[in-house]
């Protein structure tokens, strides 16, 4: 997600809860996101977050 990296970049935190939040808003922007389940694209969201989570070390 290109909000994430910038946040990254820019050394801010950019998390799930503040993913969640922008999607809030550009549900209420955008009618495309507004006529999907929110459900769904949250889970995208805890996806991505899983994802870009540093392997942990093998034991």
């Amino acid at each position: 997600m290109a909000t994430s990296r910038q946040a990254y970049r820019d050394g801010e935190k950019c998390g799930p809860a503040h993913l969640d939040k922008l999607l809030t808003g550009w549900r209420g922007e955008h009618e495309w996101l507004r006529a999907g389940a929110s459900v769904p694209q949250q889970q995208i969201i805890r996806d991505f977050a899983k994802s870009s989570r540093s392997p942990e070390p093998a034991r």
